[in-house]
């Protein structure tokens, strides 16, 4: 639960935060799914979980969505 709350939501929300500060919210929007993959990324450091082929796609897929969302 802790492992939840602190790295993987908190620094999603911060960033999200720090985004909304710097950019409209329509155009921030598209980053809240990158929480997932912060997720992952923690998961890995900190619980030394296997980051499988699956989950690395996921990720460029979730990387190019962000990308083509925030595009001019």
């Amino acid at each position: 639960m802790l492992f939840l709350a602190v790295p993987c939501t908190v620094f999603a929300f911060v960033v999200w935060f720090g985004a909304l500060e710097r950019m409209p919210a329509g155009r921030a929007a598209g980053f809240i799914y990158l929480v997932p993959m912060f997720a992952v990324t923690f998961s890995r450091w900190l619980l030394d979980e296997p980051v499988t082929p699956a989950l690395l796609v996921g990720a460029a897929i979730l990387i190019g969505g962000v990308t083509l969302v925030n595009r001019r």
